[in-house]
C-alpha cells in the first residue's frame, strides 16, 4: 500500500510541476452578476455580506443617486433608498452596521462637503456633519472605528493635501497632518490600523503617480513606502489578510487591468493576475478571502461598464489536489479565542476534503440554534478550503461573546468545533 501512495504523490507532484505556474502564483479571477446599472466612478463598500455600490456616472454623461446592493451569497443584486443628492467621485465607507456616503463632486464637478449616512434597518439616508473642506475624487478608508478622508479635489486646488478623521460616536471631524504628496483620484485602505494611500494624479492623465504612503494614527504621521509598480490614477483598492491589493486607473494612453500586491511586512510589491476587464472609475472591497471589483470605465473619460468580477488571491486560490488531501477533517478556526477587534475583524475557518461532495458550512450559538449559514451546499472538489467569518448571523446580527460552534457537512459527513468570542 505505502508504493503504490508513493507512485500517487510522485504522479500528484509531476501534476502540480506541469502546469502553468501563473495558476497557483497569481490568483484566480471569476465573473458575478453584472451590476444592473452600469456606471463609472463609483463608490463601493461592503457590511455584513453585502456590497453597497452608489452614485457616479451615467452612460449618458448625468450624475446619479442610485444605489445597488449585491448579496454575496445570492450572487444577485437590489435596489434601495436613493442617494439624497446625485453624486459623483464620492468616498464610501461602512462601520457600526451602517453605510456613509463621503464628498464626492456634484453638478459641474464642484467638490461637494456633505457627509451623508445609510441605515439598512429603515433603508433611510441621514445628513450628518459636514466635511471641514468640500472635497471629491478623495480615497476614503476605516481604522479603528473612524473613518479618513485623505486628498482629493477642492475649491480651487486641483490636488488637495487634506486629511481629516470622522468619529461616528460623536458626530465630528478632525483635521490631521496632511498627506506628503497631495493628490486627487486616489485610493486608499487600512491595514493593522494604519491607512495605505497608492497611486493618484495632479489633474492630468499625465501626471499619474506610482506614489505608497501610509499614515499611522497612532502618532498622526505619515511614512513613504516603494513605489507602485505601476504610475495610475483613478484607480480602487482594498486590503485583504494584511496586504494591500491594487485595480486598475487610467491613463492617455488607455485604461488598465493591473492588479498590483503590496505585502506591509516585507514592503515588497508583485503583479498578480490581471483584471479581465480593464477599467478606472472602479469599486473594489474585500470579502471572505476574496475581492470584488465593481463598475468603472472600460475606456479613460466618461465609459461606463457593468462588471462584477471576482479576485481569489493566490493564497487562498488553489487547493491541494485529491492525492494529497486523504482525510476529511475540519481544523480548528484561528485565532482562538477570538478576541474580536478592528485589527481581527475576522477568524479564519478551514476543512480538507478527500473527495468531490456537496459541502455546508453552519455557525450555531450554545443553544443549539443556527446562526449563520457560512457556506451553502455547493460542491467541491478534493482539496483544502478556507472560509473567514465576521461574527454576524445571516441577518446581520452582531454575535456577542461566548461559546459557539461551527460545523462542516460533506455528503454524509459531519464534522462539528467549538469557537469562543471575546471582545
Amino acid at each position: 500500500m505505502s508504493i503504490i501512495l508513493s507512485r500517487i504523490c510522485i504522479i500528484a507532484a509531476f501534476y502540480l510541476i506541469s502546469l502553468p505556474f501563473h495558476i497557483f502564483a497569481q490568483g484566480t479571477w471569476q465573473t458575478r452578476a453584472p451590476l444592473p446599472t452600469p456606471r463609472t466612478e463609483v463608490a463601493a463598500t461592503e457590511l455584513n455580506g453585502k456590497i453597497y455600490v452608489f452614485g457616479g456616472f451615467l452612460a449618458n454623461g448625468a450624475a446619479t443617486n442610485v444605489v445597488e446592493v449585491y448579496d454575496i451569497a445570492l450572487d444577485r443584486w437590489t435596489t434601495v433608498a436613493s442617494l439624497p443628492a446625485a453624486i459623483h467621485h464620492i468616498g464610501a465607507a461602512a462601520v457600526n452596521e451602517k453605510i456613509y456616503a463621503v464628498g464626492g463632486l456634484g453638478s459641474g464637478f464642484s467638490p461637494v462637503n456633505t457627509l451623508y449616512v445609510y441605515d439598512p434597518a429603515s433603508n433611510q439616508w441621514t445628513r450628518k456633519a459636514n466635511l471641514p473642506v468640500a472635497r471629491g475624487a478623495l480615497a476614503v478608508a476605516v481604522a479603528s472605528e473612524k473613518i479618513y478622508a485623505i486628498g482629493g479635489q477642492k475649491p480651487n486646488v486641483v490636488a488637495a493635501d487634506d486629511n481629516a478623521v470622522y468619529d461616528p460616536q460623536n458626530d465630528s471631524w478632525k483635521i490631521l497632518a496632511p498627506i506628503p504628496t497631495a493628490r486627487e483620484h486616489v485610493a486608499a485602505a487600512s491595514i493593522n490600523g494604519k491607512v495605505y494611500v497608492a497611486g493618484g494624479r495632479r489633474g492630468s492623465l499625465a501626471s499619474n503617480r506610482r506614489t505608497l504612503e501610509v499614515y499611522d494614527p497612532a502618532t498622526d504621521q505619515w511614512r513613504s513606502l516603494p513605489d507602485m509598480p505601476t504610475a495610475r490614477g483613478g484607480l480602487a483598492a482594498a486590503a485583504l489578510n494584511g496586504r494591500l491589493y491594487v485595480y486598475g486607473g487610467e491613463a492617455n494612453s488607455g485604461t488598465f487591468n493591473q492588479n498590483e500586491e503590496f505585502d506591509p511586512a516585507t514592503e515588497t510589491w508583485r503583479n498578480l493576475a490581471p483584471m479581465p476587464t480593464a477599467r478606472h472609475g472602479l469599486g473594489a472591497v474585500s470579502f471572505m478571502g476574496r475581492i470584488y471589483v465593481i463598475g468603472g470605465g472600460p475606456q479613460p473619460g466618461l465609459f461606463v461598464s457593468n462588471a462584477n468580477e471576482v479576485f481569489t488571491p493566490p493564497t487562498t486560490a488553489v487547493a491541494e489536489p485529491a492525492a494529497i488531501s486523504h482525510d476529511f477533517r475540519l481544523f480548528q478556526n484561528y485565532p482562538n479565542p477570538w478576541k474580536r477587534s478592528p485589527q481581527s475583524a475576522q477568524t479564519l475557518i478551514r476543512y480538507q476534503l478527500p473527495q468531490t461532495s456537496s459541502v455546508r458550512v453552519t455557525i450555531y450559538n450554545a443553544l443549539g440554534q443556527m446562526t449563520r449559514t457560512l457556506l451553502p451546499a455547493q460542491m467541491q472538489t478534493a482539496g483544502e478550503y478556507s472560509l473567514y467569518w465576521d461574527g454576524h448571523g445571516d441577518h446581520g446580527q452582531k454575535s456577542g461573546n461566548g461559546l459557539y460552534f461551527y460545523r462542516l457537512e460533506a455528503e454524509k459527513q459531519v464534522a462539528w468545533r467549538k469557537l469562543i468570542i471575546l471582545e
